[in-house]
């Protein structure tokens, strides 16, 4: 696997899950001019397409869990990705238990670690977060911006993304007030902060790379 280096550093929807995190305040925004939108949405597909093109890799994360209320939570969060299904597994006590199990592209309704988030979430939001982008969109997003940065409106139900003046994605944001911050990396995410009322957590990318065919994923999550 590729080292990642002390700069490197990611997370994912199991952060949001063991904060409970809420909406956050952000930037203030407003109706981008037409050229700028079309400029922003290319710039959006761009990114969807190189997080979902077809791969298998494999990841390693630091976690570190850090509420208002309570000792701080460390472990790590092991990810496998084959352009379909992820397998994961958390050392992370989820409800009492090691964590593990697996998202699937294109699932519809609530389950496993996108439902730790919020009921409103389904496993291609928990997908978007770990693969550092949404799918692309079905239909032209509307497109507000702040003067730096670009926020793109995927629905009406709150997923949103925001696109920094590199035009990566930077954050994204899920129903029932989900946030998450993005540091682009090349395989996956290099950083992913989250912040909320109740704490604040940090996954840090220990490696990252290439998963062989003949290799097996995580005992339990397949």
């Amino acid at each position: 696997m590729i080292r990642a280096g002390r700069a490197g550093a990611a997370a994912t929807a199991l952060i949001v899950a063991a904060l409970g995190i809420s909406c956050s305040s952000g930037p203030s925004y407003s109706p981008a001019a037409p050229e700028a939108a079309a400029a922003a949405r290319e710039r959006l597909s761009e990114a969807c397409r190189k997080a979902w093109a077809p791969r298998r890799l494999k990841a390693l994360y630091a976690v570190e869990v850090s509420p208002v209320v309570g000792a701080v939570q460390r472990g790590f969060l092991s990810l496998f990705w084959d352009g379909r299904r992820l397998l994961w597994r958390t050392s992370l006590p989820m409800a009492g238990q090691v964590g593990e199990g697996s998202l699937e592209r294109g699932a519809a309704s609530p389950g496993g670690l996108a439902s730790a988030l919020s009921s409103r979430l389904i496993d291609s939001d928990a997908l978007s977060v770990l693969l550092g982008a949404p799918e692309c969109p079905g239909s032209a997003p509307a497109v507000e911006g702040d003067g730096v940065s670009y926020r793109l409106l995927l629905d009406g139900d709150g997923r949103e993304a925001v696109l920094g003046p590199s035009g990566r994605v930077i954050a994204m944001g899920f129903p029932g007030g989900v946030q998450v911050m993005l540091g682009p990396g090349d395989e996956v995410p290099a950083r992913i902060e989250v912040k909320s009322r109740k704490g604040r957590a940090v996954l840090k990318l220990e490696a990252a790379g290439d998963w062989p065919v003949q290799e097996p994923g995580p005992v339990g999550a397949e």
